[in-house]
């Protein structure tokens, strides 16, 4: 089943390679979520792309949590929604480390989700 939050993460992951999980949710279960929605989001990506006689995507992913400044940002006739901080830059330093297929997660992502995935 495609869930609401799977169909904008593909939207996000089309347009921005960015997808941002509930910045207001605190519990341990959104780790284990946001990689289970990242694996479905590349598989249909990569199920478009196949019918569209496309190669397969091979993209890396980087997780982290933390503090974040969430908004909207921009002016008349051209708002963004967009996330800013150290938990972004870490985020995208995790994802331009790991090879295609592969998702990196920071320690504390890691820890704070009380599962060990790998």
């Amino acid at each position: 089943m495609i869930t609401a939050n799977a169909k904008r993460m593909i939207t996000a992951l089309k347009i921005r390679n960015l997808a941002v999980f509930d910045p207001g949710a605190t519990s341990s279960d959104n780790f284990a979520e946001a990689i289970d929605e990242v694996v479905v989001c590349v598989m249909i990506l990569n199920s478009e792309a196949e019918h569209e006689g496309l190669p397969a995507f091979q993209i890396g992913i980087g997780v982290n949590t933390g503090t974040v400044v969430a908004g909207t940002i921009g002016g008349p006739g051209r708002l963004d929604y967009t996330v800013l901080g150290d938990a972004v830059n870490i985020a995208q330093r995790l994802q331009a480390e790991a090879g295609g297929g592969e998702i990196l997660a920071a320690a504390v992502t890691v820890r704070q989700s009380g599962a060990d995935r790998a």
